[in-house]
């Protein structure tokens, strides 16, 4: 990709002592300097969300949310939109140590029929968990070690072409201001 631009909105309210909600828009621009990947992908992505959070007892924080965004490729083929929801949890522990968790599932349609091997429009379903586990005992200057764990399903009604399973563990580091 030879670049893209993003620009974003971001608003966080409180609702009273336990609700919190935020929204988010946002606009992404690509554009792909290999000519024959610009003629069918270069266009641009308009995002919206919104998620609302809990401020449970014991240090627990819940949430729940929903996405939407339409890809809009300059080929039809490859445009689609995506809509999702989420759900999830953080916990921080007296002693330190944290979880969160977070599961979500989207629908992904595509606008236009393919002509390539399938004629009918491509849908998938999107399932995905992640899970992070932290302790603040072995922080350094700050940063927060984290070891992460993130499981993606695509379920598409292509599914020769477009379904798949991926796991993923790593490490993150974080530093909260």
């Amino acid at each position: 990709m030879a670049g893209s631009r993003e620009k974003a909105s971001d608003f966080s309210g409180r609702l009273n002592d336990k609700w919190r909600i935020a929204l988010n828009a946002g606009h992404i621009w690509k554009r792909y300097r290999e000519e024959r990947t610009a003629a069918r992908y270069d266009g641009h992505m308009p995002s919206a969300g919104a998620t609302l959070i809990y401020a449970a007892p014991k240090n627990w924080l819940l949430f729940g949310g929903a996405d939407w965004s339409h890809d809009m490729t300059k080929e039809a083929e490859q445009a689609s939109v995506r809509k999702g929801i989420r759900f999830g949890a953080v916990k921080a522990f007296e002693n330190g140590f944290g979880i969160r968790t977070n599961l979500r599932y989207a629908r992904r349609t595509f606008d236009t029929p393919g002509n390539l091997v399938y004629r009918l429009t491509r849908k998938d379903h999107e399932y995905q968990a992640n899970a992070s586990i932290w302790h603040n005992k072995i922080a350094w200057k700050g940063l927060v070690p984290h070891l992460n764990f993130r499981y993606l399903k695509i379920d598409s009604n292509m599914s020769g072409f477009y379904s798949r399973k991926s796991m993923q563990t790593f490490i993150s580091v974080e530093k909260q201001f």
